[in-house]
């Protein structure tokens, strides 16, 4: 467990957008692993650092105990686990949900690598979301594509985007996709930042196919007191589907004025494109459909995935 590059960077915009850290909480002890060139990057963007770790080349990394006090001002620095391994000074089980005395203690609840070990995840985020004061910020760095065998789960935006809600009292900021070259974060000092489009938003799935380890980061902020995941969310394109499928049996005749211009020789084009591909042997329809499939889940696809 612990922070790269773009966990820090993600982290440091947050202090930037006024966030506090002043009371935080974190999934494990963190170690930190920047080079010198990764940090020299933060410091230009963010101004200079008042840390006093030692970036370095190599591959030994350092707890971050400094960056959260030192970075982002944290004075009180808890770490829950498990068990005492690695000086964890809370140890709970988050399989099982935390007493109400915790409720709102902090300021921020972080955790890079957590989440995908712990079987129970509804009741795992539920309390990280309790710990929040409202106003506080919850973010979590987990594993999304191509991690198959280093936790219990592989986790997808649209899991998030429908848990932070304001029915759970949450606002979520933003959620990015960090590409890496290695399936050992820390060993990748190529990462590539996509922000996620919605999927409620466009009223689609945003999905990925890619050749690469990707992780998830998540920011969200809690607005208000409300009772956490009492109702379970559901995925946003099925409600898309069974709402426009209730909604049809009641509509109104639609318009059926003729397209004009532009739109009519969209359409034109469109039918004559389908009436060609129907044409086709199965076996090809399929191959087509597919290399879309492959185009449209692909980080390349600007409505799903903007540089960040």
């Amino acid at each position: 467990m612990g922070l790269i590059y773009s966990n820090a960077r993600f982290l440091l915009s947050a202090r930037q957008a006024g966030f506090s850290f002043t009371k935080t909480l974190t999934l494990g002890r963190q170690q930190i692993s920047l080079t010198r060139k990764e940090y020299a990057a933060l410091q230009d963007e963010f101004g200079k650092l008042p840390l006093d770790i030692r970036p370095t080349d190599s591959q030994q990394e350092a707890y971050a105990d400094d960056f959260f006090q030192k970075g982002l001002g944290c004075q009180q620095l808890d770490v829950l686990d498990y068990s005492d391994y690695q000086a964890a000074n809370i140890h709970h089980d988050l399989n099982q949900p935390i007493e109400s005395s915790w409720h709102q203690r902090y300021d921020a609840v972080i955790d890079c690598g957590t989440i995908e070990h712990i079987f129970n995840v509804p009741v795992a985020l539920r309390s990280c979301m309790q710990m929040v004061r409202v106003g506080g910020c919850i973010m979590l760095a987990t594993v999304a594509n191509n991690h198959c065998g280093h936790g219990f789960y592989q986790f997808s935006p649209e899991l998030f985007f429908r848990i932070f809600q304001p029915i759970n009292g949450f606002e979520l900021l933003r959620v990015v996709l960090v590409e890496h070259p290695y399936p050992g974060a820390e060993l990748s000092q190529r990462q590539r930042c996509y922000e996620v489009t919605d999927p409620e938003a466009i009223g689609s799935r945003v999905g990925l196919v890619h050749d690469l380890p990707v992780m998830i980061q998540v920011l969200a902020k809690r607005t208000s007191e409300q009772p956490i995941l009492e109702s379970y969310p559901q995925q946003s394109d099925y409600q898309t589907l069974w709402q426009s499928h209730t909604a049809s049996k009641t509509a109104a005749p639609t318009d059926t004025t003729p397209p004009r211009g532009i739109a009519r020789l969209r359409r034109i084009v469109g039918n004559l494109k389908r009436s060609f591909e129907r044409r086709l042997p199965c076996s090809l329809q399929r191959m087509l459909n597919g290399r879309r499939q492959l185009r449209d889940y692909s980080l390349q696809n600007r409505k799903f995935y903007r540089p960040w």
